[in-house]
């Protein structure tokens, strides 16, 4: 299977806050090219939203004045204790780590369940494709996303957190999700709102946790850069975000769109929330150390001497959990 290969670690700085060393690469291809690619389709088919044409706009152009993707709506006022084990990589599959779980590399479109575990439907959005297989003498039922591509599968990663989050095969006009810890709502700010309020919550040191981020089942992973997308001109991706469906001891299973490849349905994929040099799998990783390395933009230096070709300084992005919103 395709391995998380490990990069060499550069130093990076959020804007206002300590510098910090990450790492990563992942499964597909999450290169900044290619999640720019990922962000641009999944605008494209969202397009009967005025605010998605809008990021249309801006992604092809530039920044848009006030770059809005989601009406705001209204405003209002994950398991730790788990023993440390994390999913293996062996024979083609992710395996979780009590062997719940697998996803195949060259059908990850599919999640095996086994029989003695469960899958939650998510508003009968999760469901069974009628296929069995075993596997270590434990039998496995295969599941996957109920909409093809012809179906109702729009392959936006926002919109299909918010849809699984929810329970929900109908998508929604507003930000549903909101990032626990940001701002000074108790629930924390509308995540997807703008780019420029995508950018505060990234740099609330409230709501990021990197590669301790843990989302619960019906929650998302959201990785977001900590300066404004498109700013000097250079195509760059705003976030991705991945909603958890499943939970395995410490590992989470998630099911997300890849708008970088042509597929029918959404894939499955496995995170470990265990901190690097505690894993007996060198090709375990975080969500955080798979797409961290993919959205570092660089940035002219701002202190020091003018120069007429300026120094560039590269600024981390945050992970944090998006919750469904309540209001």
């Amino acid at each position: 299977m395709e391995s998380h290969a490990d990069k060499t670690r550069q130093n990076v700085q959020r804007p206002a806050a300590a510098g910090f060393a990450i790492s990563g690469a992942g499964y597909m291809n999450r290169t900044p090219d290619a999640l720019m690619q990922r962000k641009m389709q999944e605008t494209a088919n969202g397009g009967t939203q005025a605010g998605r044409l809008k990021d249309m706009h801006r992604l092809m152009n530039g920044p848009a004045p006030q770059p809005v993707q989601r009406s705001a709506g209204p405003l209002a006022g994950p398991d730790a204790s788990a023993p440390i084990q994390m999913y293996t990589t062996a024979g083609g599959k992710k395996i979780s780590a009590n062997a719940d779980y697998y996803v195949k590399d060259n059908a990850d479109q599919i999640l095996f369940v086994n029989d003695n575990a469960a899958i939650d439907s998510r508003g009968n959005q999760i469901v069974a494709t009628g296929a069995t297989e075993t596997y270590s003498g434990n039998n496995y039922t295969a599941y996957h996303y109920y909409a093809d591509d012809t179906g109702g599968f729009v392959n936006d990663c926002l919109g299909l957190a918010e849809q699984l989050a929810g329970s929900t095969k109908t998508a929604s006009t507003r930000a549903e999700f909101r990032a626990t810890g940001s701002g000074t709502n108790p629930e924390g700010k509308l995540f997807g709102h703008s780019d420029s309020q995508n950018v505060s919550i990234a740099k609330d040191s409230g709501w990021y946790g990197d590669e301790a981020a843990n989302p619960g089942i019906g929650e998302a992973y959201a990785i977001a850069p900590t300066v404004l997308p498109g700013e000097t001109g250079k195509k760059e991706a705003p976030y991705h975000v991945a909603a958890v469906v499943a939970k395995d001891a410490t590992d989470n299973i998630t099911l997300e769109a890849d708008a970088g490849t042509v597929r029918s349905r959404p894939l499955f994929d496995m995170y470990d929330t265990q901190p690097s040099g505690t894993r007996t799998d060198a090709q375990s990783k975080t969500f955080h150390e798979v797409y961290a390395s993919g959205f570092t933009y660089k940035r002219p230096k701002t202190i020091g001497p003018v120069r007429k070709r300026p120094r560039m300084e590269s600024y981390a992005p945050s992970t944090g959990v998006l919750k469904p919103r309540t209001d």
